[in-house]
């Protein structure tokens, strides 16, 4: 048997099938078993006639009626029965009761197991997410990308790979380079009210908002004319010389970040949007440093091999004179393009001065191991899960490198075309294996009402506004219905579970390349497709089982462990529909997992959370008609606690003990 009931029952009835062919006839590869629309015409069908009839040139039904008359149905307990339907399908029926005890078994032995997939080896998986440039606040399109990038990685986890988080820190970017001379140049100090990143993040939009005046005062100037009497122009020539000056330093202060002078100051911003990725759950291993990279000569031996690719060359004419350009045409997936420009990349300018893609190539190449080079370690710290959070740092120490089996990089989908740059590079230089194991996670960028969001003009909602808001509302709902009950403690336990659960909810309950029109409210609200939703099932369930030890005296925890011998005599439809449910779970995880969409998760939970609802309503539990459906549905309730809190923990959701 294997950790997927369902795939137990396909192997059943695919066992089935092949003992009912003629000893000459070879069951067809291309056969399917697909699960019909309505369960009234199977819980499972299959093709194989259609496909026969092709090949012995006989009508599908006449070959449908034989093989079910061939099969010896007793052998499998999972099946009831198989029918003919329509012009040759083969259609088989659960033995309702052996299933639901199957199912139930496979959940019960499993526990926190349950829904973790079959592999052939574990893989090491390096996951990069986040990145957001330490110079500014998370906004809700970042933690998009850090919630995403985290369900992932306990995805694969899951299924037994072992798996790096990386957060890539672009301290010697020009993003830090701006936010650290606005602190210089405004010289106000943090008001002691506003977290760290925040304040880094208004001195960035108020530099920015200096600098765009530029093409406006030039614009003016040449419609005012030289004159020397007008004291506006005066005014405005000595605002753009005043411009000038800040430029002139912000390239100078590029060049001390380059040099790693600025390098704690950097971190301090940083430690403040570690404060937002732990308040939402989110964690990693390893810290990297773009600063750290250039130091260690890792770009340096990135770059030297590949100029040994005859694909790659020193262009001597055109408007690409004197750059370095790969040339990805034949290597370019789909084939060769029209567009020659696109598949011809620069990757170091004339200026000696590399492009995005190629530096993130050197670090794609360090990812695989495929550099000689690496970089100097150090404890960060300690993370508030227990966990040491890791860091390059230029006075750290060496520290064992892995090969990783495969790289997913979490960056919004406008960088698609620049992650197939960085993959193409590694197949040019002959890097195959490592090309077809790198895989950029898309995702759609958050918008809000007004238009997207924007740093350098201070537009945006911060991801820990967010957070407190959602709080504030998960607390205010509490004291209206909780208060006389609860202790002021208590409530806001609730309402931060609540609220984080909320949040971690909303950006991954879509495919992850649809755009999201972010509005506050739909994160507020706590009814409908929500995470609060899904809590609420799982109170239920541990409601009804708390009640059941305390009004019924029933021990449901020896109950679960002797699942096997339940009866589930009589069962209602809504039953059956919560079985089929719960073994449905393993599908869930295993389409998470191949379309790297955590979505199919989400939805999975959501339905299941309806399903049971619909069963609470419709099938007395503690009161049912006997004692053994007394029991066999608290299994159902048991059941349905552990696949819950099996979501949730992937989800990063907070279980509550009352709502």
């Amino acid at each position: 048997m294997s950790s997927d009931p369902f795939r137990d029952f396909e192997q059943a009835c695919l066992a089935l099938l092949k003992s009912a062919l003629p000893p000459d006839v070879l069951y067809p590869t291309e056969a399917t078993l697909s699960v019909p629309p309505r369960r009234q015409f199977g819980d499972l069908s299959s093709n194989v006639a259609f496909v026969l009839a092709k090949a012995l040139q006989r009508p599908p039904r006449q070959l449908a009626q034989e093989i079910i008359a061939r099969l010896d149905v007793g052998a499998q307990p999972l099946i009831e029965r198989a029918e003919v339907a329509g012009a040759g399908y083969v259609n088989f029926y659960l033995n309702d009761r052996a299933w639901a005890r199957h199912v139930l078994q496979r959940i019960q032995s499993q526990g926190a197991r349950y829904g973790a997939p079959d592999i052939d080896r574990p893989l090491r998986v390096l996951i990069e997410h986040t990145s957001v440039n330490p110079n500014k606040e998370w906004h809700i399109g970042h933690a998009r990308n850090a919630i995403l990038g985290d369900v992932v990685g306990r995805l694969f986890r899951l299924a037994g790979h072992h798996v790096e988080i990386q957060n890539y820190i672009d301290d010697t970017g020009k993003q830090a380079a701006d936010s650290l001379f606005a602190l210089r140049y405004f010289g106000d100090p943090p008001p002691p009210d506003k977290k760290l990143d925040h304040f880094w993040g208004d001195q960035y939009a108020r530099l920015h908002k200096l600098l765009s005046r530029e093409e406006d005062i030039r614009a003016e100037l040449k419609e005012r004319g030289d004159s020397e009497d007008d004291a506006t122009a005066q005014s405005l020539r000595a605002e753009l010389a005043e411009i000038e000056r800040v430029q002139r330093g912000i390239e100078e202060m590029m060049h001390a970040v380059e040099r790693g002078e600025y390098v704690e100051e950097v971190a301090r911003c940083l430690n403040a949007q570690l404060e937002t990725a732990w308040s939402l759950g989110v964690y990693y291993d390893l810290l990297t440093w773009e600063g750290d990279i250039v130091r260690s000569g890792l770009f340096q031996e990135a770059m030297d091999k590949i100029k040994q690719s005859p694909y790659v060359y020193l262009a001597q004419s055109g408007p690409k004179q004197g750059c370095w350009v790969i040339n990805m045409t034949d290597f370019w997936e789909g084939g060769k393009s029209d567009e020659d420009s696109t598949l011809e990349k620069v990757l170091i300018r004339s200026n000696g001065l590399p492009t995005y893609e190629a530096k993130d190539i050197a670090y794609q190449m360090w990812k695989f191991g495929l550099l000689e080079r690496d970089m100097l370690y150090r404890v960060y710290g300690m993370q508030p899960n227990g966990d040491p959070l890791w860091t390059t740092w230029r006075e750290g120490e060496p520290r064992p490198r892995h090969h990783f089996d495969k790289v997913i990089n979490v960056i919004g989908a406008p960088q698609s075309y620049a992650q197939a740059v960085v993959y193409t590079a590694l197949r040019v230089t002959g890097h195959e294996e490592e090309y077809r194991n790198s895989h950029h996670l898309a995702y759609g960028m958050v918008y809000l009402p007004s238009g997207h969001m924007s740093g350098r003009k201070g537009v945006g909602i911060a991801a820990d506004d967010v957070l407190a808001a959602t709080r504030e509302e998960a607390y205010r709902r509490v004291v209206e219905k909780r208060s006389a009950e609860l202790s002021e403690e208590e409530m806001r336990r609730i309402a931060e579970a609540v609220a984080r659960s909320s949040v971690r909810y909303t950006m991954v309950q879509n495919d992850p390349m649809k755009e999201i029109l972010f509005d506050i409210d739909t994160v507020l609200s706590l009814d409908g497709n929500t995470a609060s939703y899904l809590q609420y099932a799982l109170v239920r369930t541990e409601s009804l089982l708390r009640k059941a030890e305390e009004d019924a005296g029933i021990d449901t925890a020896e109950l679960w462990r002797d699942v096997a011998g339940l009866t589930f005599a009589e069962m209602e439809e809504e039953e059956k529909v919560l079985v089929n449910a719960l073994a449905r779970y393993p599908a869930a995880i295993a389409r998470s997992l191949a379309a790297l969409s955590p979505h199919h998760l989400t939805d999975y939970a959501y339905d299941l959370a309806g399903i049971f609802t619909q069963f609470y309503h419709k099938c007395a539990v503690l009161k049912a008609p006997t004692a053994a459906q007394v029991r066999s549905r608290l299994a159902l309730c048991c059941a349905v606690n552990q696949v819950l809190s099996n979501a949730f923990a992937l989800l990063g959701l907070e279980k509550l003990g009352v709502m």
